[in-house]
C-alpha cells in the first residue's frame, strides 16, 4: 500500500547576489523532486545594493 503525499511548504529567507539566486533556482529546476514556486519576492539588501533579499515560498509532496 502507497502512502498518501502530503503538502508540504517550505519557506526560504536568503541573501544572494544575482548569479548565485540564479544557480540556486537553476539547481531547484533540475531537482528531481517536483517543487513549485508558490511565493517569490526580491528586495535590495541595503548597504550592499549588489546582494538581494530573497523571500521564496516553495510547495513540494512528501510521503512517509
Amino acid at each position: 500500500q502507497q502512502a498518501k503525499p502530503t503538502l508540504m511548504l517550505i519557506n526560504l529567507g536568503l541573501v544572494a547576489d544575482y548569479h548565485n539566486l540564479g544557480k540556486f533556482i537553476q539547481a531547484c529546476e533540475n531537482s528531481p523532486v517536483f517543487m513549485e514556486v508558490q511565493e517569490f519576492k526580491i528586495e535590495t539588501q541595503l548597504p550592499d545594493y549588489l546582494k538581494q533579499k530573497v523571500t521564496l515560498v516553495l510547495k513540494t509532496y512528501v510521503t512517509k
